[in-house]
């Protein structure tokens, strides 16, 4: 899919493409790597699914209390 994006000039349907930072520093950490990409239905009782769900969002609160605190 990047690779669509990079010779699209970073463009989806005429728009920007959203996220674009952290596409290009997608690219930039895989390149050069032999990358699988696997689909999986969000919240479909995935165990691997559901594991990284509450890793992100766990994440997430860590992220919003350390930037309340300072």
């Amino acid at each position: 899919m990047a690779s669509g994006l990079i010779a699209r000039g970073w463009r989806q349907a005429r728009k920007s493409v959203a996220n674009q930072d952290l596409w290009q520093e997608l690219v930039a950490l895989t390149t050069g790597r032999t990358i699988t990409w696997n689909w999986v239905k969000g919240h479909a009782g995935d165990p691997h699914n559901e594991e990284v769900d509450a890793l992100a969002n766990a994440a997430a609160v860590q992220a919003l209390q350390q930037s309340v605190i300072g």
